[in-house]
């Protein structure tokens, strides 16, 4: 019944953007480095983990509710062959404003801080909204640490000086190059920290779906941005090319309808 009540009462989002956060950092931080550098398996591949990609389907390994201090850990990492070179990913993945669009959880995000970082890098700050059941929403500030030209890789952070409902979160994106380079190999990992008043089945729903939805809708978000970079060229390769694009997208949205 207690956890019921949580659907009907709203929750009043505690984030502050101009109050620091409760700590400077719990998880451990990733590195911007290749996925196999990871000791742990979250990213090693078997025979039915590269069939499952070669299908077009994403190599999900979810952990949720290990109990911690500060509320309830959980873990996700997924790989997913997506058919677009790394910079149409790239560029989806730097669309903070379109988040929304193709990330479900999320139903707002906006940039507040942006600067570069040498060699060759930027650092992003946004402020996330995020829906973990129909009443039930959060807040977060984050730090994304994009090197993708040097390092193919980009990791996240909350951002201590301000205030978040989460306790924490960290994670990590590598995108390389697949198939000659007309395709990628996304690399995926997150860990964070719930807070511990949000019920356990509300939290482990919220990861699983999340996670699914995440990976269902990144590749027909870079074949749509794909599509609108060809769009204008009236080559015959171009015309081919966008037939190809069409057929993708078809795909993956069954794919995703067929999971939901």
């Amino acid at each position: 019944m207690v956890a019921l009540l949580f659907f009907f009462i709203p929750v009043i989002s505690a984030a502050d953007p101009n109050s620091p956060h409760l700590h400077s950092g719990i998880l451990n931080k990733y590195q911007r480095c290749h996925p196999s550098r990871y000791p742990d398996e979250k990213f090693s591949l078997t025979t039915e983990d590269l069939a499952l990609l070669y299908t077009g389907q994403a190599v999900l390994r979810v952990v949720s509710d290990r109990a911690h201090p500060s509320g309830a850990r959980s873990s996700a990492a997924f790989v997913k062959d997506v058919a677009a070179p790394p910079g149409v990913v790239w560029d989806v993945l730097a669309d903070f404003a379109g988040y929304p669009k193709h990330i479900d959880p999320i139903v707002a995000c906006s940039v507040y801080e942006r600067h570069r970082m040498l060699p060759a890098g930027e650092v992003v700050r946004a402020q996330y909204k995020v829906k973990i059941a129909p009443a039930i929403c959060v807040q977060y500030f984050m730090e994304h640490r994009f090197e993708q030209l040097t390092k193919r890789s980009m990791t996240f952070h909350l951002d201590y000086g301000r205030c978040s409902d989460i306790p924490d979160c960290v994670g990590y994106w590598y995108v390389e190059p697949h198939m000659g380079g007309q395709h990628s190999r996304v690399f995926y990992a997150t860990d964070q920290i719930l807070p511990g008043w949000i019920p356990a089945p509300i939290r482990s729903t919220f990861i699983r779906i999340g996670c699914n939805r995440a990976t269902a809708n990144l590749e027909p978000a870079c074949l749509i941005r794909l599509a609108e970079r060809t769009a204008t060229s009236t080559t015959s390769q171009a015309k081919s090319w966008r037939q190809h694009l069409g057929s993708r997208i078809r795909q993956q949205f069954a794919l995703h309808a067929k999971r939901s």
